[in-house]
């Protein structure tokens, strides 16, 4: 991950969570304590950070930052490693007097398969796995999730194939 990636993760930590702690996250990317402070510090010049002893808290809260552009795998990595992320709740937006438009997607559907192992596997290596699991994903499920958080009125239209995961998919055994 370069070091642009690696502060826009931080960033957004910094907006969830209000403070960090350097030792937790040289631990989440997998740097030295010393990067990590390098990449508070750039953000402090910012201001949008102040450090204390062993971290930082969030000085400015700029409600832009929340659309900033940020990989998917980054996401993921953010999501899947943060162990203080707090529920965030949102306002609802009234519809009392106007109806949802009806959203129509015609997007893709797969199913992922997430095996977890011990150690990543050399080159032709062969590791035994300790679980398997399938997720449901793709560009126009992922779409369609996102809509159907603001619209209740959202349709997926898909082509399943003919294989084991098409059943999967049907009988919605991605879970």
């Amino acid at each position: 991950m370069n070091k642009n990636d690696r502060q826009r993760l931080i960033k957004t930590r910094l907006i969830i969570d209000k403070e960090v702690s350097v030792k937790a996250l040289a631990g989440t990317f997998s740097v030295t304590e010393r990067t990590i402070r390098n990449d508070l510090q750039a953000l402090a010049d910012k201001h949008l950070c102040e450090m204390f002893y062993g971290g930082a808290r969030l000085i400015k809260h700029d409600e832009d930052i929340y659309f900033e552009s940020t990989s998917i795998n980054n996401i993921s990595t953010l999501l899947e490693t943060s162990s203080t992320t707090k529920a965030r709740s949102y306002p609802a937006v009234s519809r009392a007097n106007e109806t949802s438009p009806e959203i129509y997607i015609l997007g893709s559907f797969n199913i992922d398969i997430v095996l977890e192992v011990n150690e990543f596997p050399k080159v032709g290596e062969s590791v035994l796995a300790h679980s398997t699991k399938y997720y449901g994903g793709g560009k126009g499920a992922n779409q369609a999730i996102a809509a159907a958080k603001i619209n209740d009125q959202v349709h997926l239209t898909i082509k399943v194939g003919q294989d084991l995961f098409a059943d999967r998919a049907k009988n919605r055994e991605f879970r």
